[in-house]
């Protein structure tokens, strides 16, 4: 009996987060300034083993949380997440905390809560949205169990932004392929507001709005058929023209009743008006996802470039409106900025996103530049099909920018939010490929097949043994993505 997605992915929780708790209690903390501000010795030990998965960028989140953007440095990482902390803590009471100081058990609750509950609805509409956008239950239904254990399976459960950014870009994507292009641009704008490469989803709209208007109904000879209905009177409504003798055709060939000409004149127009308004509707909906990071900067200038403040206050990015405080922050705190990560002493940092960054380019090239058929690219479905072409356009732009851009190690973490890499590792484990394989003896078919075998296992076991290094590590303040 096939396991159901649901009960994979709670199973995924389940198993994640007791392996954290346990090496948590097991293993001592290489680094224990994360534990600066818990909560006192008094504190239930519930409330310590909460607390011990929120290291690394869950400090961050937990301070954003409880005293706002209190430093510089806060602002590298947006608003959405802890808003969302601080409202379970309120809502729920949980840990104790008052209005005015929300306890650190709390928010840590209420991130743990958050996360995990994202993670599984974000498999469950992971299913959905590669039904609705490649057309294969099967295919859809694996993509969603890898998801379910993907290899950052251990952030998807603690203090960190990736279920939700999953789950939010799925909802979105998924609202886009069933033509709910206006819910899909306000949870766009909830997940740019979680993470700044938020604004890469505005990519669905765009393809949407060039595949649906511009290809498929503008693209489909609407002239051609406007000029046969004039030289033909009736054709548009089924009637054919009576047959006459060749030269009362050829005298009458040039002459249009004027009510046809005026029709088609105007349906003319009336299409053009609608191209108009489809191209100004999807601009505006683009504009609103891009809303989110420029009301992030916006908010970071006025509390550090406001007139109120001293000159020698200012932050060097409040004289430069051309360049975001996001990104000097990240500049000046995390080494981001093209190429920067190309040093000797980083070559393990890129041996640990290898695996992850191959997959992804893989999947890319392939859906572009592979050996599928003509008639494969122009199918709306099919892994190389147009209803996936955006996933793969803003799948390769995340790669890119992981591999020549930011620190290359998070590329593990920002690509486990792409239905490309789950689509793409569901189709060739199942046997898939770039062409159409026909296999000329046994042998050659059995050789097929463990190479599929192969690749399935290799799989498993990197994603398996990335989330129990990463268990292990995460906790214990030790060195990880």
């Amino acid at each position: 009996m096939a396991v159901s997605v649901w009960r994979a992915a709670t199973l995924a929780r389940v198993v994640t987060l007791a392996a954290v708790f346990l090496f948590d209690a097991l293993v001592p903390d290489y680094d224990t300034s994360a534990r600066h501000s818990s909560s006192s010795s008094s504190s239930s030990w519930a409330c310590r083993a909460v607390e011990g998965a929120m290291t690394w960028d869950s400090v961050y989140y937990l301070d954003i949380a409880a005293r706002g953007y209190a430093h510089e440095q806060n602002r590298a990482f947006f608003p959405a997440y802890p808003i969302a902390m601080r409202f379970v803590e309120r809502a729920t009471r949980l840990g104790g905390g008052g209005e005015s100081e929300p306890s650190r058990c709390g928010l840590a609750t209420s991130a743990l809560m958050i996360s995990n509950l994202a993670h599984v609805l974000g498999a469950a509409t992971l299913e959905h949205l590669g039904l609705a956008v490649v057309g294969d239950a099967a295919l859809a239904r694996a993509a969603a169990l890898l998801y379910a254990f993907n290899p950052a399976s251990v952030f998807h459960g603690v203090a960190y932004t990736e279920s939700l950014f999953a789950l939010a870009s799925f909802v979105g994507c998924l609202c886009v392929a069933r033509g709910r292009r206006n819910i899909a641009t306000a949870v766009f704008f909830v997940a740019a507001a979680t993470r700044s490469n938020g604004v890469l989803l505005a990519t669905h709209l765009l393809w949407d709005l060039l595949d649906r208007v511009i290809l498929r109904a503008w693209g489909k000879s609407a002239f051609a058929r406007k000029r046969r209905a004039i030289e033909t009177p009736g054709s548009e409504i089924g009637v054919s023209p009576p047959a006459e003798d060749d030269s009362a055709a050829k005298g009458a060939a040039g002459k249009v009743p004027a009510r046809f000409a005026d029709a088609a004149a105007y349906s003319a127009a009336g299409d053009a008006m609608k191209l108009l308004a489809s191209i100004a509707a999807c601009v505006a909906r683009c504009g609103v996802v891009a809303l989110a990071p420029y009301l992030v900067d916006r908010d970071a200038r006025k509390a550090y470039c406001g007139a109120g403040r001293r000159v020698g206050d200012r932050r060097p990015w409040c004289d430069d409106a051309r360049t975001p405080a996001y990104a000097f922050i990240q500049s000046r705190y995390w080494n981001v900025g093209f190429l920067r990560y190309f040093e000797r002493k980083q070559l393990p940092n890129f041996l640990l996103a290898a695996p992850m960054l191959v997959v992804a380019s893989h999947a890319t090239w392939q859906h572009f530049c592979g050996t599928q058929s003509k008639r494969e690219r122009r199918d709306a479905y099919g892994l190389h099909g147009r209803n996936a072409r955006a996933h793969f356009i803003v799948c390769g732009a995340v790669a890119f920018a992981c591999f020549f851009f930011a620190r290359v190690e998070v590329a593990t973490r920002l690509l486990s939010t792409s239905p490309a890499v789950y689509w793409h590792v569901a189709h060739h484990g199942r046997g898939g490929g770039s062409r159409s394989f026909t296999h000329d003896s046994e042998d050659d078919a059995e050789s097929f097949g463990a190479n599929r075998e192969r690749f399935q296992r290799a799989w498993c076991v990197y994603s398996l043994s990335y989330l129990a290094v990463g268990a292990l590590l995460f906790p214990n303040f030790y060195p990880w993505v």
